[in-house]
């Protein structure tokens, strides 16, 4: 599977969702067949937040997908490694970084807030956002440059950015410079 029909079964999957027709597997007749190994059509780095579930949001069953989470969906050293190790062991053609509404690792780099073990995250997405004040600009712009990052670390292999709606269920993919998703 080629980056552009991965995206797409990724759109359609979430369509699906929104529309409250899931249709992910995850039988024991897939568990077996997945027994020897895995080959998921992309990788998702998404936040940790319990509402971000990017198997339920993109209606995908077990093995589908490569699920990355931290908070804030940032790109530090384990991201980068994990998602190269996907990109060139397991062949996937793309890498999704799904920010989203509500995030409150966001929010805490909004209000200055970021110490203890949170720190490099809260000051990764503070040099990520800069002085953006809109927590849902914020969310997007966290979302790119976390996607510029993983492009960095992994080349040769298509990055998206995308940003989730706690609310209505829906990814909106963003655009890069040349009015395409990937």
């Amino acid at each position: 599977m080629d980056a552009e029909s991965a995206l797409r079964r990724l759109m359609e999957g979430n369509a699906r969702y929104v529309g409250g027709r899931s249709s992910g597997d995850f039988s024991g007749r897939r568990r077996r067949e997945l027994a020897e190994g895995q080959a998921p059509f992309a990788v998702v780095i998404a936040c940790s937040d319990s509402r971000v579930v990017p198997e339920a949001v993109f209606s995908a069953g077990l093995g589908d997908i490569f699920v990355i989470r931290t908070a804030g969906n940032t790109a530090g050293p384990d991201v980068l490694a994990s998602a190269w190790y996907a990109a060139d062991h397991l062949r996937v053609p793309l890498i999704v970084v799904l920010g989203h509404i509500g995030c409150g690792a966001v929010s805490a780099a909004l209000q200055g807030h970021g110490g203890g073990p949170m720190g490099d995250t809260v000051r990764r997405i503070s040099a990520n956002i800069g002085g953006e004040r809109d927590p849902i600009i914020a969310a997007e712009i966290n979302a790119r440059r976390t996607a510029e990052a993983v492009r960095e670390a992994v080349p040769g292999t298509a990055v998206a950015a995308a940003v989730y709606d706690t609310a209505g269920g829906g990814v909106r993919f963003l655009l890069q410079d040349d009015a395409k998703p990937l």
